[in-house]
């Protein structure tokens, strides 16, 4: 018989709309492109200076596998690995002779702020190429929203199968490269997501997503365990 342990892993989502709290600077004082946000559920995670308290956004949780055009999205990989799958997971991040603070995830904002740097200019410019749309502030330039972000979502929808992402199922005792954890990685992965195919079917979207009850979306703080790889939201640098 499936014990409580199994099936509380069994419905943990990964990907949650979230709406942003709160945002403070990262407690290195040398580093200034980053911050600590902090979601309504209470998770906290350190991200680039991009986003605004208030707004909506995705929270994807450690343990998730997110697929290369995600990643690229996110700033994870570049675009010649945007076609491999991206694992979540938990990271301290700081400066190696400082303070360090832990990242148990991904964030990814419906709207987007980009700073003076080479790579976020270039990062708004793909977004608007996308289809973003530039100027949702008003008076406050710099802002474009998210390409993929659909109106319809509200807090609380999970979209794992809206963005195409799955549990990482890695057995015990199993180092990464061992090919019994490759061969069912594989099974798990769908050939594609919805939003890959958001211009073919856009009306999809809609059907994919649900509303987490209050004791899943509780699960945001416990399933913080291991999270991801890089400054994790969209355009962080």
């Amino acid at each position: 018989m499936t014990n409580r342990t199994e099936r509380i892993r069994r419905t943990t989502t990964f990907a949650v709309v979230e709406r942003l709290r709160a945002i403070e600077p990262h407690p290195d004082p040398r580093i200034e492109r980053l911050e600590i946000v902090e979601l309504t559920s209470g998770v906290r995670l350190v991200t680039g200076k991009h986003y605004r308290a208030g707004d909506l956004g995705i929270y994807i949780r450690p343990g998730a596998l997110i697929p290369g055009w995600l990643a690229e999205q996110l700033w994870l990989v570049g675009r010649k690995r945007a076609h491999a799958w991206f694992e979540v997971r938990e990271i301290p991040i700081g400066l190696g002779d400082g303070i360090k603070v832990n990242s148990p995830g991904l964030w990814c904002g419906q709207f987007y702020k980009h700073d003076t740097s080479a790579e976020s200019l270039e990062h708004f410019a793909d977004m608007a190429a996308a289809g973003g749309v530039v100027g949702m502030r008003g008076e406050q330039e710099g802002w474009i929203s998210w390409p993929y972000w659909r109106l319809e979502w509200r807090e609380g929808f999970t979209l794992d199968g809206h963005l195409g992402i799955v549990e990482a199922i890695e057995p015990e005792h199993v180092i990464r490269h061992n090919p019994a954890f490759t061969a069912r990685v594989r099974q798990t992965r769908p050939r594609s997501s919805v939003e890959e195919h958001r211009l073919v079917k856009p009306e999809v979207a809609a059907k994919t997503t649900e509303v987490v009850g209050p004791a899943l979306r509780g699960l945001a703080d416990a399933s913080a365990v291991e999270a991801s790889g890089a400054t994790p939201a969209v355009g962080s640098t």
